[in-house]
């Protein structure tokens, strides 16, 4: 009986701190889900998303971390009172501090436009990069694993600059077949009209992922996929070589063949 007791102080120690520290993540997360429906209403905004971890939100997470040890300890320390009534205060503190750093961060975030990006800290400072200075765009087939939905094959998208690379991905927000397919025209169309004459890095010399570009290949359908076949630098005779469905190469061998 003594050593389930001793058990059960160390479960409720453990579940003590680990909600010292869930809790104001979990209020992050609703805040920045929340703050993504109130996007800038200036129409030449390309892309746009909030910085989700400035150096306020990550200082509150260390924080919680250290009082979520300190709470864990208390429940040990504290024997005759319930674990609970020990960590609400804790809870109480972290969550406060957390909203405290969310609300002071709220003006922390990225504007892409199609000639510059525009990067906002939580103090409001600002810093605009003009896309005249990037030196090259980075892009690959990806694919955004979904519990209990099917996966959605996508794009990687980063332009490079001197001194930084600004990925395009945080603009695709919510993951869904709609908002993907929509995040890709954004970027199609600043890859065509902006940045397409610039170097792009898209696969190491090993190629792309085969399972990845066909799976893009149905995402898209066929002329949405070129486009995507011209940022990723596959040509018509790669697609067929390296990428095309089973069927398709056996098709063709057939022909050959004949």
């Amino acid at each position: 009986m003594k050593w389930e007791a001793e058990k059960e102080r160390w479960r409720n120690a453990g579940l003590a701190a680990a909600l010292t520290v869930i809790l104001p993540l979990l209020l992050a997360l609703a805040v920045g889900s929340l703050r993504r429906s109130f996007g800038p209403r200036d129409p030449s905004v390309l892309l746009w998303w909030p910085e989700e971890m400035t150096t306020l939100i990550a200082f509150a997470i260390s924080a919680s971390i250290v009082v979520g040890l300190g709470t864990g300890i208390m429940v040990l320390a504290r024997r005759n009172m319930a674990w609970w009534k020990v960590g609400r205060w804790s809870w109480a503190v972290t969550v406060l501090v957390m909203l405290a750093a969310v609300a002071a961060s709220a003006r922390a975030e990225v504007r892409v436009y199609a000639d510059r990006i525009v990067i906002s800290d939580e103090h409001g400072a600002r810093e605009t990069v003009p896309m005249a200075s990037a030196t090259g765009v980075g892009v690959w087939c990806d694919v955004i694993r979904r519990k209990r939905k099917a996966d959605v094959a996508t794009l990687d998208y980063a332009i490079h600059f001197p001194d930084r690379s600004v990925s395009l991905r945080p603009g695709l927000g919510s993951v869904s077949r709609d908002t993907a397919r929509i995040w890709f025209h954004k970027i199609e169309a600043l890859d065509r009209e902006v940045l397409s004459a610039l170097p792009h890095q898209s696969a190491g010399s090993a190629g792309h992922d085969v399972g990845c570009i066909r799976a893009l290949r149905r995402e898209l359908g066929e002329p949405d996929f070129t486009a995507a076949r011209r940022m990723l630098g596959i040509t018509e005779a790669d697609l067929a070589r390296y990428y095309a469905e089973p069927h398709e190469a056996w098709s063709r061998d057939t022909a050959s063949s004949h």
